[in-house]
């Protein structure tokens, strides 16, 4: 029989463990690396002030061993020779997975067929089996003729497709002994997020091209065919990551407000409450803060529904990073040339700092719309001083796309942030959440302007520089 994990008491840290003992397809040079992704949800290309907690670990006696601390459950992530979550080369053993406070997992992994054994470890059997029932199901999805194909009937045929996962998921779980009541709410809050959201995913692209009237019809229907779970507690919820982006996704879509950003919290502060509320609150700020016309201002109309600890905290935390007037941060990166590059190697100057990766759209926009032009604008000023930092690029692949001109030029201070990737300080240090990101710094070393939204045209970005020369 396996043992349940021990149930938290007082709000103390439990010791968590993970083994993973390999049969083949590894050497004893391949490290493993494991990502528990941070509470507020933030996921791949996402990088945020909040970054997941990120541990290395290679085999001793064929077994590879992570031991955390877990006050509550926590997504996760496991890959093989892993450099940092864009490394798309990596292989995924585990993904998005939870461990529970207490855990003991033995995972034996062989090419053909993954065995778990010791405390809480029904869980990934449960979740194989889940991941089966969906794909059973979508193979048995086929469209309707083209003959009959109406855009109502598509519609309420791709939401019976997920409804259908989800009741025989939620079946499936109810018939499993042995599961602690934790794993029990919190899968199921997953199940709802993932179906329900998948749904109203599938709905939107179907409706993309359609006319108003049209989408309203089709809205209608998805609206009644989504259903909230009422037995479930608003901490599970909140800690449910599926969930939450459902339920982002259906304030949106039950309040036609895709584009107003501040209208979708006024909606979650009137339609929710309690830690729901906050981590809708909490998620969208951190992540949308760049969409926001005002964001300090709107922060601080937000800060009263705020009411636990570490949420209060990370805001806080967020937004003084971000506040102008503020020392910035005085990073060392690596230049083309392999020279470490300081922000204080240009004191006495103006300098502007440009986030981007490779492969990111808008960045190659902004280099040949605005920043190409502002710098033949600028080339004979010697007080203003442009960095280029990339962001999570192999050393090869990043200089390769300075050298095609599409992201930069040979004319910026190019450096990168190596190995570490998204990991490395800079990223946190300045709040990083999205590409391209921009930070103008004044002579004193100052963050002068903080929103990228400032600097995203020739006019408004040139004004602000001359207002610091």
């Amino acid at each position: 029989m396996i043992s349940q994990p021990t149930k938290l008491q007082d709000d103390k840290s439990l010791i968590t463990t993970f083994n993973i003992k390999y049969k083949e397809g590894f050497n004893k040079n391949d490290s493993l690396v494991m990502y528990i992704m941070p509470e507020n949800g933030f996921m791949i290309r996402n990088p945020s002030l909040f970054e997941p907690v990120r541990q290395v670990a290679y085999p001793k006696d064929s077994i590879y061993t992570f031991t955390v601390q877990l006050k509550e459950p926590r997504y996760f992530i496991l890959r093989k020779n892993g450099r940092g979550l864009s490394d798309s080369l990596s292989e995924h053993l585990l993904h998005k997975h939870f461990m529970e406070p207490g855990d003991s997992i033995l995972m034996i992994y062989g090419d053909r067929k993954t065995e778990f054994s010791g405390r809480g470890s029904k869980k990934y059997f449960i979740n194989e089996w889940i991941s089966r029932i969906y794909d059973s199901i979508e193979f048995t999805f086929t469209p309707l003729p083209i003959k009959e194909q109406t855009l109502v009937k598509n519609t309420q045929k791709m939401i019976d497709l997920e409804e259908q996962k989800k009741n025989a998921a939620i079946q499936f779980l109810n018939k499993i002994a042995e599961k602690s009541a934790t794993y029990y709410e919190l899968t199921l809050a997953d199940i709802y997020g993932t179906t329900q959201g998948a749904s109203i995913y599938s709905v939107s692209l179907l409706i993309r091209n359609y006319n108003k009237e049209q989408k309203d019809s089709v809205k209608n229907i998805l609206i009644a065919s989504l259903k909230l779970p009422s037995s479930l507690s608003d901490s599970v919820l909140a800690l449910s990551s599926p969930y939450m982006s459902f339920l982002g996704q259906y304030i949106q879509v039950t309040n036609n407000i895709y584009e107003s950003k501040e209208h979708f919290v006024n909606t979650a502060i009137r339609r929710y409450k309690g830690v729901v509320r906050e981590k809708l609150i909490t998620k969208f700020l951190l992540s949308d803060y760049e969409s926001l016309r005002n964001p300090d201002s709107f922060y601080y109309a937000t800060t009263s529904y705020i009411r636990t600890e570490k949420y209060s905290k990370q805001l806080a935390d967020f937004f003084s990073i971000r506040r102008v007037g503020s020392i910035a941060y005085d990073f060392s990166l690596l230049d083309l040339e392999g020279n470490q590059i300081k922000l204080s190697d240009f004191s006495g100057k103006v300098v502007l700092l440009d986030f981007w990766y490779e492969g990111c759209a808008p960045c190659v926009m902004l280099n040949k719309e605005v920043l190409k032009k502002v710098k033949e604008y600028f080339n004979k000023n010697t007080n203003i001083v442009f960095i280029s930092i990339n962001l999570g690029s192999g050393e090869q692949a990043w200089k390769k796309a300075v050298k095609s001109g599409l992201y930069t030029d040979l004319g910026a201070v190019n450096v990168y942030t190596g190995e570490l990737g998204y990991n490395h300080p800079v990223v946190s240090e300045y709040a990083v959440s999205a590409a391209p990101t921009l930070f103008l710094i004044d002579k004193n070393g100052r963050l002068a302007v903080t929103e990228t939204q400032q600097l995203l045209t020739i006019k408004g970005l040139v004004e602000k520089i001359k207002g610091l020369l």
